[in-house]
């Protein structure tokens, strides 16, 4: 290996110096060249898989913040107040009806006590009586 050396560095200096400048140039070309493929080139590849995996993550990051303030808005609601203000409606309603149906049963009396109100009715009028109608043939 050192004759080898030996061989070239005697045609090295045999070559004229604009030979031996391309002869250098061509070799920090090479060095550089060499050092670029195998050192820098597996960077950028790592730092543009870096740069993706980051990519990925701030899109997870942001996909459970948009799930977490959905989460937090549903925590908000109230998803009873529908059913309550319906519930309270229909009490209303209930209410109206009971007042309505109460002020129209006024009129009546109850039949326990349509019995003494007849026999009072008729000691106070005496030409009232009571005769059997057709009505009463369909009961």
């Amino acid at each position: 290996m050192k004759e080898q050396w030996m061989v070239w560095s005697e045609k090295l200096t045999q070559l004229q110096s604009r030979e031996k400048y391309l002869v250098l140039g061509i070799g920090l070309f090479l060095v550089l060249y060499l050092s670029i493929w195998f050192v820098l080139s597996p960077l950028h590849t790592q730092l543009a898989n870096n740069k993706k995996q980051i990519k990925r993550q701030n899109q997870s990051l942001s996909q459970g913040k948009v799930k977490i303030d959905m989460f937090n808005h549903a925590l908000t609601q109230d998803y009873t107040l529908q059913l309550r203000n319906e519930i309270e409606l229909a009490k209303q309603k209930l209410q109206r009806v009971d007042q309505e149906l109460s002020q129209f049963s006024q009129g009546f009396i109850p039949p326990y006590k349509m019995a003494t109100v007849l026999k009072k009715l008729l000691d106070v009028n005496q030409k009232l009586s009571i005769k059997e109608s057709a009505a009463s043939d369909r009961v």
